[in-house]
């Protein structure tokens, strides 16, 4: 079971570079989560990371495969600021080096 309370609480740092999907899902995380960021690839995802001033980002949803920088590298430079947060990878692939990398 879903504890929608505690999912109101936290705040979701969403990209992805398509605008369909993007728009789509962000209406569903909206739903779910107390703030929901969303960037459209991983160098606009970063500036967001750093520059959110009014609450703190607590888990970040990336596509993997984006122009400009990856869900990869996105991730090690988030690493690089918060080893602790949680980051979860989208992908519409099942290439195996993608995964075992990420």
């Amino acid at each position: 079971m879903i504890n929608q309370g505690f999912l109101k609480t936290l705040n979701v740092l969403y990209v992805e570079d398509c605008t369909t999907i993007r728009n789509q899902f962000s209406s569903i995380l909206n739903k779910l989560f107390n703030n929901v960021v969303v960037a459209k690839d991983g160098q606009e995802a970063i500036q967001l990371f750093k520059q959110t001033n009014k609450f703190e980002i607590n888990i970040v949803i990336s596509d993997i495969n984006m122009p400009n920088m990856t869900g990869i590298e996105l991730l090690e430079i988030i690493r690089e600021i918060d080893d602790d947060i949680p980051f979860i990878i989208t992908t519409a692939y099942t290439e195996v080096d993608y995964l075992l990398h990420a």
